[in-house]
């Protein structure tokens, strides 16, 4: 690298000769602004980003960006500091007031246990006239781990017809077929285990015999470590 300089009291000029590489202990300027360089690797102490800074992971440019990657910094036109991680669909956003939260999540989440706790319920009543098993209900899980279930089943005439009720996951038989031929309802309990996130635990009705439907309510699902509130009383 050459630079050219003029001398203070004269014309007659100095031509400097550089190399094109510099290796030094540290750098002390009063503004690196005009750097643009691949800095490899960067050890710092502390780094405050200010009204046009961010920091981004390649092809995602702002927060509102929704390719999959992480950007971080302030945004102009809410004046608010805000960071998006993920893709359109499954992030995790602050968007300078709340937290947002998309997707599934795995891992380290606690998980579940066998409890009293009701934490989810699907009361209606199903039936069906199908002579094999039919899904009636479902429930999807946020956690893992262990689950108590409820549900009622019953037939609707009286006359000794019997029909079926079976809880399933996923499309698979996962509890104790149990068969009843009484036309008021019948209280089941099951415990299932090994429950991932985003499960779908499932009634199946049939009917079998002729003549009759099956029919259930009051599906509900308990836990004994709630991650939401349960209310536990209504009145003294």
């Amino acid at each position: 690298m050459k630079v050219t300089a003029r001398h203070k009291f004269g014309t007659d000029r100095i031509v400097l000769y550089f190399p094109t590489a510099w290796q030094a202990e540290h750098i002390d300027v009063d503004s690196l602004s005009a750097i643009s360089a691949d800095l490899g690797t960067i050890t710092a102490g502390n780094i405050t980003l200010d009204s046009s800074g961010f920091v981004c992971t390649d092809g995602k440019t702002s927060y509102l960006d929704t390719d999959a990657g992480i950007w971080f910094g302030y945004t102009a036109t809410t004046s608010a500091y805000q960071f998006n991680i993920g893709s359109s669909d499954d992030y995790m956003k602050w968007d300078g007031q709340s937290l947002l939260v998309s997707g599934q999540f795995t891992g380290s989440l606690d998980n579940s246990i066998v409890g009293n706790y009701t934490v989810c319920t699907n009361n209606s009543v199903a039936q069906t006239g199908n002579s094999t098993y039919t899904k009636v209900k479902e429930i999807v899980v946020g956690t893992g781990g262990a689950i108590s279930t409820t549900f009622q089943v019953a037939c609707d005439t009286a006359g000794g017809h019997q029909v079926g009720g079976y809880l399933y996951v996923n499309g698979s038989p996962a509890g104790t077929e149990r068969l009843t031929t009484s036309s008021t309802y019948v209280t089941y309990t099951e415990d299932l285990s090994n429950l991932s996130a985003g499960d779908l635990i499932q009634l199946y009705l049939k009917r079998v015999d002729v003549g009759t439907l099956a029919v259930c309510r009051n599906f509900r699902l308990k836990v004994g470590n709630p991650m939401t509130p349960v209310v536990t009383q209504t009145s003294i």
